[in-house]
């Protein structure tokens, strides 16, 4: 998965498919996700969780995809609990600065899919107070004053 190399994946899935042994990836595959998910930054987060969700669309029966999405959905918030309340303090800083940002020169289908992909992220945040927490002083701060 590192080197983002879907072409091996699909064919390691399609192998382990034959032999009855998808449910031993399912497991490799969280294990492998819950580990990188507590070492990386948010930017990196988006790219590792978007090609993370690759796995989802190789072919399988229905109950295993949902294996995988389980897994997946699983692995990430294993990964976010064990950084406490970094990952809420990290997603709230980056829609921050998406915001501040703005749109620039991109179309709104692509502004509102970074907010989304973002935002994706939250769901998977154990503690939701600290998101807030830092999105509101995120925001104080952005406010104009008034005299």
């Amino acid at each position: 998965m590192e080197g983002n190399d879907v072409e091996k994946l699909r064919t390691l899935n399609a192998l382990f498919d034959r032999v009855t042994g998808l449910p031993k990836l399912v497991n490799a595959f969280k294990s492998f996700v819950t580990a990188n998910v507590a070492d990386i930054v948010c930017n990196r987060l988006l790219t590792f969780n978007s090609n993370a969700s690759l796995v989802l669309s190789f072919p399988a029966s229905l109950s295993l995809t949902q294996d995988f999405r389980y897994a997946l959905h699983d692995a990430f918030s294993n990964g976010f609990k064990k950084r406490h309340n970094r990952p809420g303090e990290m997603i709230a800083h980056h829609i921050d600065k998406l915001l501040r940002k703005g749109q620039g020169s991109s179309s709104d289908e692509v502004f509102n899919e970074q907010l989304d992909a973002t935002l994706g992220l939250y769901r998977f945040t154990a503690d939701k107070d600290v998101f807030c927490v830092f999105y509101h002083r995120a925001l104080a701060k952005a406010a104009p004053t008034w005299p």
